[in-house]
């Protein structure tokens, strides 16, 4: 085995000399500090500040849940409530039917029920852009999930400053 001569006319190339190397230490020194900084301290209180949004989110998407399971229930009993007296009231105009003044009264009382029973199926009716909520409410949360990501992206890649 021969070793390579050196005078093969190569000169050797110094990449940095004593003063670069010096301010690229300090450098990613300065930059090493600036990362620690912003993952341990407001980088922190940020992503904290996300989860806790995120878990309010879904208790109070919880909540909405409960309480539109609870109305449609309410209203589901009390239309069959009316449904049961527009039935006897019916039955109580078919008994009354010769009694002309009692008669009138109960039909107005049946028309009232009528009426009663018709606003209880539009309020129901009108709840039913209710069932569009949930999805609408998985789609915030979707997007602040979707914030969290981005944030910590950011967090990531954000500029150190010296």
């Amino acid at each position: 085995m021969t070793l390579p001569d050196p005078t093969d006319g190569k000169v050797p190339v110094r990449l940095l000399n004593k003063r670069q190397l010096g301010v690229l230490v300090l450098i990613l020194a300065v930059l090493l500090g600036g990362t620690l900084a912003l993952v341990f301290g407001p980088g922190r209180g940020i992503r904290t500040d996300i989860s806790r949004v995120s878990k309010d989110l879904d208790a109070s998407r919880d909540g909405i849940f409960s309480q539109l399971g609870t109305a449609r229930t309410q209203l589901h009993l009390t239309e069959q409530s009316l449904t049961i007296q527009e039935h006897g009231l019916q039955v109580a105009v078919a008994g009354e039917k010769d009694a002309s003044s009692a008669a009138r009264s109960t039909q107005e009382i049946l028309d009232q029920t009528r009426q009663a029973l018709a606003l209880v199926r539009q309020v129901l009716a009108s709840l039913g852009p209710l069932d569009q909520l949930g999805p609408k409410l998985d789609s915030v949360v979707k997007n602040v999930e979707q914030g969290v990501r981005l944030a910590r992206t950011a967090l990531a890649h954000a500029p150190r400053w010296p």
